[in-house]
């Protein structure tokens, strides 16, 4: 499952990163890449605490993936947070 979700990482992070004026091109992959860790780990962190029911339920469809998903909610929060911590030490 994880595998798959970083190959749609890579898929749509490349419409997303690689067609933006906002990233060098030379952090494209770097920022696709971190991407997905962030995503698996905020993932990883979900089932950590136990969120089981959550997950399976945005997985099989019955959860929306949008921004009004708690823990989509979360997951962007962190990677957010995350990004903008590196942009600091980057620049």
């Amino acid at each position: 499952m994880f595998e798959q979700l970083s190959e749609l990482v890579q898929q749509y992070g490349n419409e997303a990163v690689v067609n933006s004026n906002s990233v060098p091109n030379e952090l494209n992959q770097a920022v696709i890449d971190k991407a997905g860790r962030s995503i698996i780990s905020g993932l990883q962190d979900m089932v950590s605490v136990g969120n089981f029911g959550e997950i399976a339920g945005m997985l099989y469809g019955k959860s929306p993936i949008n921004m009004n998903n708690p823990l989509i909610k979360e997951i962007s929060w962190q990677s957010n947070r995350e990004f903008r911590c590196k942009v600091v030490f980057i620049t």
